[in-house]
Parts: C-alpha cells; structure tokens; sequence
C-alpha cells in the first residue's frame, strides 16, 4: 500500500516544492460571503497584519484560513499540521492547486473509532457535517459500522466518511479551518490507530434533499459508487 507518514517522506521535494509555490496564489474568494478560505500566511499577514505572538512553525507559503487568521483563533502547530496533512494529500493523488482548483472532488476518511469514544466522535461528526454544507457548500456521506464493536474498552468501530464539493479549493479551505480541526487531523485521542484519507477527483452530485446532520451518523448508503477497498490501496496515513 502506498502510505505518507506523518513526515514530508511520502512525496518528492520537488513535487512538495511545487504545492508550495502554488499556495502563495490568492484561491477565488468572496469575502463579503465567507471568508473561510485557505491562503497563504504571508497573504493573509500582509492583508490583515497578525493578532499572534509567534506564528512558528507556520511557514510563510503554508495555507491558513483566512477567517480563523482574522479572528487571532489559529493554533499554530495544528494549523501547520492541516496545512501539512492538505498539501501532502494533493501531492500524494497529483491533485494541482491552480491546475484543478475548480475541479470536483470527494474526500474519503477512515476512522477506527475507540469504542467509548463514540458518542464524542458522533457529535464532532454532525458539527463537521454541518460546516461542510453551510460554509462550504458541499454534502458528506458517513458509514458508520457499530456492528464491529462490543461495550468495552477494547473494540472500536469502523467509520467511512466521503466528503463532496464541488472545487478542490473548497475542500482545500475545509481541511484547513480550524473548526471541527481533530476529525480534520484523524481524530487520534478516539481512535484506536492512525486514520486514512484518500481524495479522488469525481462529479458533484448533491442528493435532492439535504442530509440533516443529525442522520449523518446513520447512513447505509454505499460508498456513492467509490469502493472502500480500493481507496485503501492508496491511501495516506496520519
């Protein structure tokens, strides 16, 4: 299986160069409509000036969200590692920035979720469901297997989560918001080993009626025609 690590390891200097480069251009924004987009640090610094002290390790062509930088609320380290997570993930699946900012895509994360974490997993799950509809415009599908898990402490149960939106921009700007952040990084302190994340460029195809967030933790549907199995033959690993 083709994995990145929690290091730079999993693509090539020149490739993670490149992703770089490309997140110093301004990604399309409205900001009289939201204003929860990724930019560059040194965009978003010059723009607004900082409210932070020190904004290490945050480099100044590493993405933030503009909103969560207006608003002095950006955890540097955590915004460093979804900025890091965003960009690896792009570089890993050859998904370009520039190139395919406009393009539909859907992004798969697999949580082994601890069992007496569940409930809190649950609850982070509809609020990141709700601010992928609200704020970006997009809808999430969640499989969600209890069946695997027993009432104690060491089971877990298997949970798939398939976020859409209709620009790889949008999804760019997600990942590295703040909010919902630790379902953002794999949810480590409920899961039972590290999370996988694939991203695959595919048309956008809102249901006709909006999922409630309070169902996103019961859907059956199947995987919207996107095999779990074979996501798993190429996913990254955080």
């Amino acid at each position: 299986m083709s994995s990145v690590g929690n290091g730079h390891g999993g693509c090539a200097p020149s490739t993670c160069d490149d992703i770089l480069l490309q997140s110093q251009i301004l990604l399309d924004l409205d900001p009289d409509v939201n204003l929860h987009v990724a930019v560059s640090r040194d965009y978003a610094q010059s723009s607004l000036g900082s409210t932070l002290q020190c904004m290490d390790p945050i480099s100044p062509n590493e993405w933030v969200c503009l909103g969560c930088f207006a608003t002095g609320t950006i955890v540097p380290l955590q915004q460093h590692a979804q900025s890091r997570l965003a960009r690896d993930l792009l570089a890993h699946h050859a998904i370009l920035p520039d190139r395919d900012s406009h393009r539909s895509v859907q992004l798969v994360m697999t949580h082994m979720v601890a069992w007496e974490h569940l409930d809190a997993f649950k609850v982070l799950l509809r609020d990141a469901t709700t601010e992928v509809h609200t704020v970006h415009g997009g809808y999430t599908r969640v499989h969600l297997n209890e069946s695997t898990a027993a009432r104690n402490a060491n089971s877990h149960a298997l949970c798939a989560v398939v976020v859409h939106v209709d620009r790889v921009q949008s999804l760019i700007s997600w990942m590295c918001c703040g909010r919902n952040a630790q379902i953002k990084l794999g949810c480590p302190a409920l899961c039972v080993q590290k999370s996988a994340f694939s991203v695959v460029l595919a048309p956008f195809a809102p249901p006709s009626s909006p999922v409630r967030p309070e169902a996103a933790t019961t859907s059956s549907v199947s995987c919207d025609d996107l095999l779990l199995e074979e996501c798993a033959d190429d996913d990254v690993i955080w």
